[in-house]
């Protein structure tokens, strides 16, 4: 067995496509949370400036696409 054989099946066994979904899982799980706290804050203190109003649609909008990226990722595998 070569060395990259041997790479290629610890590669194989560390990410797999289920291993990939709860990683995801819990990383969109913190995401949540922390998206509903700053959200909250925002709201709370930002008084309806509309810097803060850009700040969170630019923040939503990265994340959601950042989180369709990795799904995407993921179902290509």
């Amino acid at each position: 067995m070569s060395i990259m054989e041997t790479f290629q099946t610890i590669a194989e066994a560390i990410i797999s496509a289920r291993a990939l979904w709860i990683v995801f899982a819990f990383i969109a799980l913190g995401w949540l949370v922390v998206s509903g706290v700053l959200l909250y804050h925002w709201r709370s203190y930002g008084k309806g400036d509309t810097k803060v109003r850009r700040m969170g649609w630019t923040y939503l909008i990265g994340s959601i696409l950042l989180l369709l990226s990795a799904i995407s990722f993921i179902v290509s595998l």
